[in-house]
């Protein structure tokens, strides 16, 4: 009996960790990565820098008033639940920061 519940335990650690690796939420790495634009870094520099994981509307840019914003459509296994939308800010095709609302 001790070596099935040895063996119970040891599968359902082994499920645990592929579900938490399989499952992991890139939305607080996506964070960094904007956290970690310098200011001033010029947009082409920004696309080849982006994470595989994160999706950024590029032909579909909004603006307000001198900036160009650019939304993060997609965080991939994002599970924050936050409703936040984020947006890469950039003037004159410079980074300027991000800025986010409410979704």
């Amino acid at each position: 009996m001790a070596t099935t519940l040895t063996r119970l335990s040891f599968v359902l650690l082994l499920l645990t960790i592929t579900f938490l690796y399989a499952y992991k939420d890139n939305y607080s790495e996506t964070i960094i990565w904007i956290d970690n634009i310098q200011a001033g870094t010029d947009i082409e520099t920004v696309k080849n820098q982006q994470p595989g994981f994160v999706k950024i509307a590029w032909e579909e840019p909004e603006s307000l008033n001198h900036l160009v914003l650019y939304e993060v459509t997609k965080i991939k296994g994002n599970f924050s639940g936050s409703g936040k939308i984020h947006y890469l800010t950039f003037a004159g095709n410079k980074f300027k920061g991000c800025i986010h609302r409410p979704g």
